[in-house]
């Protein structure tokens, strides 16, 4: 099946070659406020499992996180404790398609994913093997272990129960405390430790290849209950034409309070959200396709938080190994702070599909000469422009 090949591509073993595109898509759309709009992110969801991360930039409202596990028009959202929704008054999802998804209204004059004339951002995710898993299990109130298809060890871990509000619980294996640390996707919080979210063994809860070991505390395990768990791999070198290149880096650094912090992780990404571990801080993601700028200010979100997208300072720019951290603030930059991220790696000789046909990379256009948006069409990212008045 056409999973099968997917995964055995990405472990490396026969099958088809994973690349980049083939499982994250970051995709920027505006709202037209009718249902029924198709967005196109080029990831197939109906083979596999998969999720998308909605957050509406103009307005202060929350985030949507869909699943195809539980199902299009179910949603979480990252800022918040409350239980799995079907919001179909602020809109939702409908279906998950072979190349993206598809969107209803809702009824409110705030809508959180299709409001007409309204920016959004979509971060999409397909599972892969040694990339990202999701997986939906039952709380048993005992101590257990929930199988994963990630094929590693996890590096990243995120648990959410569906049914009650309550907080967003995050394993990160650059925590200070391995078996009892934890922090709170939905709050600005610095670590914590509970040794019930995870064993009373004292070993780590990823110790295992094939599963995760849980507690018995409710966040994560009340009996009766159902939890949604993403689990994501770190720098597992098996994607892209040669099948040795990483997709995804997993870790922490330390803040010098410099313009020019450098961390290297071998590749640019195109994504990054970043999390202070030793002092309150939110949760701060950005990425390439709404602007991450050298020496100018960025478009920035916060998962933690409801808050519009914002050009609130010059915080990051993204670089060939890595990415550079070019302000002091303590959200990302202190000196002497711990920092935990996730960073995916942009579409990349390594990692990128090869063009089949010079129109994949290059076009002409005219422009529209309005300020409907875009201004020129070109089918693809653009990294380079050239443009003229011909009058």
């Amino acid at each position: 099946q056409a999973t099968q090949r997917l995964m055995q591509g990405a472990a490396g073993a026969g099958g088809d070659t994973v690349y980049v595109e083939d499982v994250f898509s970051i995709k920027p759309y505006k709202g037209d406020g009718q249902n029924g709009r198709a967005i196109v992110n080029n990831l197939d969801y109906t083979d596999g499992k998969g999720l998308v991360w909605i957050k509406h930039r103009g307005a202060s409202v929350r985030s949507r996180i869909h699943n195809t596990v539980r199902g299009a028009d179910k949603s979480l959202s990252s800022s918040h404790l409350s239980a799995e929704v079907s919001d179909y008054d602020y809109g939702t999802l409908s279906s998950f398609n072979n190349n993206g998804f598809t969107l209803t209204a809702g009824g409110s004059n705030i809508n959180y994913v299709n409001q007409n004339g309204e920016k959004f951002i979509s971060w999409g995710f397909k599972a892969a093997e040694k990339f990202m898993d999701i997986q939906v299990y039952d709380g048993t109130g005992s101590e257990q272990r929930i199988n994963h298809d990630l094929g590693v060890i996890p590096y990243m871990v995120m648990i959410k129960r569906l049914e009650a509000g309550d907080s967003w619980v995050v394993w990160h294996n650059r925590l200070s405390s391995q078996t009892a640390g934890y922090l709170s996707l939905n709050t600005n919080n610095n670590e914590g430790s509970r040794s019930t979210y995870w064993s009373s063994d004292g070993s780590a809860p990823n110790d295992q290849v094939g599963n995760w070991k849980i507690g018995t505390h409710n966040h994560v395990n009340a009996s009766g209950e159902k939890y949604l768990m993403i689990l994501f791999a770190h720098n597992e070198a098996v994607f892209g034409d040669g099948r040795d290149k990483p997709l995804c880096h997993v870790y922490s650094y330390t803040g010098d309070g410099s313009p020019n912090n450098h961390v290297n992780i071998g590749f640019e990404p195109q994504f990054t959200m970043i999390k202070r571990r030793d002092s309150s801080g939110h949760w701060y993601i950005h990425d390439s396709m709404r602007g991450v700028f050298s020496g100018e200010a960025d478009w920035r979100l916060q998962a933690d938080q409801d808050d519009l997208d914002g050009q609130n300072g010059n915080y990051i720019k993204y670089t060939p190994t890595g990415f550079t951290l070019e302000s002091a603030a303590g959200g990302v930059n202190a000196s002497g702070g711990t920092y935990v991220y996730i960073a995916i790696r942009r579409p990349d000789f390594g990692v990128g599909k090869p063009a089949e046909l010079g129109t994949d990379v290059f076009t002409m256009d005219y422009g529209s000469a309005s300020s409907t948006i875009p201004t020129f069409d070109s089918g693809f990212p653009v990294d380079f422009a050239i443009t003229k008045n011909p009058t």
